[in-house]
């Protein structure tokens, strides 16, 4: 294993002092906490909900094709309404498989104005019709509500 670089610091997902290590030059996605895992992306959306949603845990929150860790993993445990879901195209939309509801972001079968945050992190770029998918989470966002991309 290369090392690369190291760095203490606090960590948004988990909650601790930890230290910040990278096995890669690609720090995107190799920038690693040390205690949660999580990834630079993933500790900066977490900064980003926290800093303007500081009542996060309170809220509806919806989040397409989450991750098992970082800030994925604390909205889960964390926020009273946390939606996750997952596409299964070969599955009836809107049912629930493995606790994610089943979901195509351009054609969501959730009510309108039932989230205040939406949360899409490396999603949009796999959609055919991604301007559709923005409408359809207009749609799904409450008034004030914000889609975190």
């Amino acid at each position: 294993m290369v090392f690369y670089f190291s760095h203490e610091g606090y960590c948004p997902c988990c909650d601790n002092q930890v230290t910040f290590q990278a096995n890669n030059h690609w720090l995107r996605d190799s920038f690693f906490c040390s205690n949660c895992s999580s990834i630079p992306r993933e500790r900066a959306l977490m900064l980003i909900i926290e800093n303007y949603f500081p009542n996060w845990r309170d809220l509806d929150i919806h989040e397409s094709s989450p991750s098992n860790r970082g800030a994925s993993l604390k909205l889960y445990k964390g926020a009273k309404n946390y939606v996750a879901s997952h596409y299964f195209p070969d599955e009836k939309f809107g049912t629930i498989i493995n606790n994610y509801h089943n979901q195509d972001l351009e054609n969501q079968t959730f009510a309108d104005e039932s989230f205040d945050v939406v949360v899409t992190q490396d999603v949009m770029e796999h959609l055919y019709n991604p301007g559709k998918a923005f409408a359809e989470i207009a749609r799904t966002l409450k008034p004030g509500g914000a889609h975190i991309f």
